[in-house]
């Protein structure tokens, strides 16, 4: 396994960067940031120990999909799944991914059916996948078929 160099990282400066460089690349797209669940606690609240660069490629991965698959507004929302997890949640309005499809996205070159059209390698999400593993973290996709995609990571913190 590769060697990480673990920095000091606030995962709400990766998200800003990511979401500025997405908005860039979509700029007829809204993308809308908002926060969920904060702990007590909140002098560094999105903190913690990984590489800046990866967890912002990661997240533009994300958001790219999102954006490139809606029409409509992508939201990412960050907050915390429990008081030692962070909880990113980037959704969109899309066409959805099929339950087949879904099983597959994380396999490296696959592209589900119906996106021949929109430019793609089938690489964004492995990649995704090895970075939040990486981190200590996961990664899922939900999908309901004509009503968008949710894809979450849950990073540890401290």
């Amino acid at each position: 396994t590769a060697v990480l160099d673990r920095l000091p990282v606030r995962l709400d400066e990766c998200l800003s960067q990511a979401i500025g460089y997405a908005q860039g690349k979509y700029p007829d797209r809204e993308f809308r940031q908002t926060f969920g669940p904060l702990p007590e606690d909140d002098s560094d609240v999105f903190a913690l120990r990984g590489n800046p660069q990866l967890l912002t490629t990661a997240l533009v991965n994300l958001l790219d999909n999102a954006a490139k698959y809606s029409a409509g507004p992508v939201t990412a929302e960050l907050g915390y799944a429990d008081d030692n997890t962070l909880l990113v949640s980037v959704t969109d309005t899309g066409a959805g991914i099929s339950a087949a499809d879904l099983r597959l996205v994380f396999e490296p070159l696959f592209r589900a059916e119906g996106v021949a059209k929109v430019p793609g390698s089938g690489l964004g999400l492995p990649l995704t996948q090895k970075v939040i593993r990486l981190h200590g973290g996961k990664v899922e996709l939900s999908s309901t078929e004509g009503q968008g995609t949710v894809a979450r990571v849950w990073l540890p913190v401290g």
